[in-house]
């Protein structure tokens, strides 16, 4: 299989759980649930999303960089990831600046959102170091780019781990996967608190599902991925039946990061995208223009959504304007105007920045992931 080519059937699965991420964070900040027989799941779970996406970026990854190629090239390969990450960060963080200077002054709830926004907590969110452990108070700015700080972090653990020997690299990303998995099982793996004492729980929550996520490829590069299926009703079978239990789970249990929460989201996860690519089924219905569109499209509607939910309760409160959040209409206008904003930042701020940052002579990567949603 063509390393540099993409993977459409997991740009869609990108873009479920990016739209998934919408849900959540609507359901956050104006206490509605439109459609929620259909939506429950991202209302209850949203938040386990960004660490399907860990497992998947580490996934692709170790899929583009993992190779002879280019796992020796560390200069190189960061300074892709910095451009893939880097631009549409940058714009965000200032476009939160100005929503924050335009927002009124008496909003309890605007103020409560934003009241981390500092000069320290910019200088954080700045150089993507705001969730390394030293920020004051919560999260600040564009609240969703935390976990494009943890991802970060953990691409330089994995870009120097990958120059390793085989065996050995292998080795340390096992015991970057397994290493944090006791801990925040016992304190939650969404817990913000530190981890054998400095350790930030997000990052090791990162950790934990990226690494896996490289091992993951690792296993099915070895075994699976040249291999033709002689019995494809089995994957499908499996595809389907892993979609139903995972479905299950997250329509009828808020998960808190414990226990057998651990297996849904680094078992579950990995299964679910190796059998993705198994599935004829997958393949045929996942992969869609309309879905192949936005999973291309999913980092930027991750980092937009947040300021245009923010931007529209900037606008509800000057205006005094009133709205019922539990309409459908709401919901579909605010993933109207996040896909359009995306599209917009996608063409005129991802690409050209990829473009601006990254070497000449860098391979391109194929399906680049990174982290698109929050807890």
């Amino acid at each position: 299989m063509d390393r540099k080519a993409r993977l459409p059937t997991l740009d869609s699965m990108r873009a479920i759980a990016a739209l998934g991420v919408i849900c959540w964070h609507f359901r956050g900040y104006f206490f509605a649930e439109p459609m929620k027989i259909v939506l429950e799941p991202f209302y209850r779970n949203g938040g386990v999303m960004v660490d399907f996406f860990f497992v998947l970026s580490g996934f692709v990854l170790a899929r583009a960089y993992w190779n002879d190629d280019r796992r020796y090239d560390v200069i190189s390969n960061l300074r892709q990831r910095i451009a893939r990450l880097y631009p549409l960060h940058f714009v965000m963080l200032l476009a939160v600046v100005a929503i924050q200077w335009l927002a009124p002054a008496d909003n309890i709830i605007l103020n409560k959102i934003l009241q981390n926004n500092n000069a320290y907590n910019f200088i954080l969110n700045l150089v993507l170091m705001q969730t390394a452990g030293f920020r004051q108070g919560g999260a600040s700015f564009n609240h969703p780019s935390w976990s494009v700080s943890t991802e970060f972090l953990v691409n330089i653990a994995f870009m120097l781990v990958i120059t390793l020997r085989r065996r050995i690299a292998i080795f340390a990303a096992l015991m970057l996967a397994i290493l944090f998995i006791v801990p925040l099982n016992h304190q939650g793996i969404f817990s913000l608190g530190v981890v054998f004492g400095f350790v930030p729980g997000p990052v090791a929550r990162t950790c934990i599902g990226f690494f896996i996520g490289t091992l993951t490829y690792r296993a099915y590069a070895k075994h699976l991925e040249s291999r033709i299926d002689k019995y494809p009703a089995i994957a499908n079978g499996l595809f389907v039946a892993l979609c139903l239990v995972l479905s299950w789970r997250l329509y009828t249990r808020t998960m808190n990061g414990h226990n057998s929460d651990i297996l849904v989201m680094f078992i579950g996860f990995p299964c679910l995208i190796v059998l993705a690519l198994r599935s004829s089924w997958a393949a045929k219905y996942l992969s869609i223009r309309p879905m192949i569109f936005l999973g291309e499209r999913s980092y930027s509607i991750y980092l937009v959504h947040f300021p245009i939910l923010l931007s529209g309760m900037v606008l509800l409160d000057r205006f005094k304007l009133s709205i019922d959040p539990a309409s459908p209409l709401v919901l579909m206008s605010v993933f109207l105007v996040v896909i359009g904003v995306a599209t917009i930042t996608y063409r005129y701020i991802e690409l050209p920045g990829k473009r601006l940052l990254t070497p000449r002579k860098a391979a391109p990567i194929a399906i680049e992931a990174t982290t698109k949603a929050s807890a």
